[in-house]
């Protein structure tokens, strides 16, 4: 019978916040923490607000914790007309390495406020709440973190 591993992958998440800081960005990003603490093999521990270049440092670091981070961006162009009270965001989630700080991914979801328009590319999937927003990047944030560190098992078993 196989042990199940009880090794849970360790996770410093931050956040920066968009120039407008929308009420929404609150709520995507309590989602992404909740989802991604629901997981059985992720532990991710809330470290605030960095910019990129400070959480590469973080990372540095680490010697075993991934740092992610949740950027907002709004979208003010949709449907090739700028629009300037967009509550459409783009959700870029970011994940560097402990000890190096590199980028190993970066992922994007796209947030449609219900009953606006996006300009995100043709074909993309689009959340229409925030909730949905939040367990879309926790859902892709755990799916790489766990690729990167079987591609990293497996590189070091090679002869």
């Amino acid at each position: 019978m196989e042990q199940p591993n009880t090794s849970k992958v360790k996770l410093l998440i931050a956040r920066q916040h968009s120039k407008k800081h929308l009420a929404g960005e609150d709520v995507i990003y309590s989602n992404v923490i909740q989802h991604l603490n629901q997981f059985a093999d992720i532990s991710a521990t809330v470290i605030g607000d960095l910019k990129t270049d400070q959480a590469v440092k973080r990372a540095q670091a680490e010697t075993e914790t991934f740092v992610v981070v949740v950027q907002f961006e709004i979208e003010v162009f949709q449907n090739g007309k700028l629009v300037f009270n967009s509550q459409n965001l783009t959700i870029n989630s970011s994940v560097y390495a402990p000890k190096t700080g590199d980028r190993k991914f970066k992922e994007k979801t796209y947030y449609q406020a219900l009953g606006s328009r996006t300009s995100a590319p043709v074909g993309v999937t689009i959340k229409i709440t925030p909730e949905a927003a939040g367990i879309s990047v926790a859902e892709q944030i755990r799916n790489g973190v766990l690729l990167v560190m079987r591609e990293q098992s497996q590189s070091i078993k090679l002869p």
